[in-house]
């Protein structure tokens, strides 16, 4: 990703973390039309809605090239003191060292 680049709230972990604390989210997905990005991308409203409520109860969520082949990601939302979403914080590594990590151990 660049600068600049967009991507639907859908795919990807910082995406998805932003989105499962927006209001009225129930509303926005019922008028999505999803398009797949990679092979991973989330292209269900029953799938999406379920991972937006595992969002809000965790306090995380986790993505392996939903939206970037190659990258995998963790994201955590950054509230507000009235519990809303401001930003998040998104690490993002590529998937070839989580194999590595795996091998090895």
């Amino acid at each position: 990703m660049f600068v600049g680049d967009t991507s639907p709230l859908y795919a990807g972990a910082s995406s998805k973390t932003l989105f499962a604390f927006m209001p009225n989210v129930e509303d926005y997905v019922e008028h999505l039309t999803f398009e797949p990005i990679t092979d991973r991308t989330i292209c269900s409203k029953e799938q999406l809605l379920n991972d937006l409520q595992q969002i809000r109860v965790q306090r995380f969520t986790k993505s392996n090239s939903e939206r970037v082949r190659g990258a995998r990601s963790v994201s955590a939302p950054i509230l507000n003191a009235s519990r809303q979403i401001i930003s998040s914080v998104t690490l993002v590594i590529p998937e070839a060292i989580t194999i590595i990590t795996k091998k090895i151990n």
